[in-house]
């Protein structure tokens, strides 16, 4: 099946019915259209042989869905770990983890992390964010961190 038309425009719309499960779209605030990477990438070849390559690049060869997935399950790791430090159990500890969200995003100065932001899409930066996440969930299970206070004083030396 074509899903272009003979002016050569996507028909999105039944690329969205062909493929309910891998082409998704919101509409209102914060809406929006999230495709799998492939059908992103067969999209992307239809509209301009330049775009599949750098999307190419950027996504596949930098390993940036990697990354941003990995810094994902370790942010959740750590969420979880602060659960269980003494002065946090039983605590609503939301507050807790959009600081320190807030707090590595300054630090990696990250801009914005609704739609498209070139700084939020760096493999480097992800990778990094990971790798913070990573260092003070193994610095709360080793014992060098304690408490809130201390989660803080080490997430501001990184």
């Amino acid at each position: 099946m074509n899903y272009k038309t003979l002016e050569g425009k996507i028909q999105y719309a039944d690329l969205m019915k062909k493929y309910p499960q891998l082409i998704k779209s919101k509409r209102g605030r914060n809406g929006g259209t999230q495709a799998e990477l492939y059908i992103l990438l067969k999209i992307a070849s239809m509209l301009d042989k330049d775009l599949v390559v750098e999307i190419y690049r950027v996504f596949i060869e930098s390993q940036i869905l990697i990354w941003r997935d990995v810094g994902g399950e370790n942010f959740k790791e750590l969420n979880e770990i602060i659960n269980l430090l003494p002065d946090r159990i039983g605590q609503k500890n939301q507050g807790i983890y959009i600081t320190i969200s807030n707090i590595i995003r300054d630090k990696l100065d990250i801009l914005d992390t609704r739609g498209y932001n070139k700084e939020e899409h760096n493999a480097f930066i992800q990778k990094t964010r990971s790798e913070y996440l990573k260092s003070l969930t193994d610095m709360i299970k080793l014992g060098f961190i304690k408490n809130y206070p201390e989660l803080k004083q080490a997430l501001m030396r990184l």
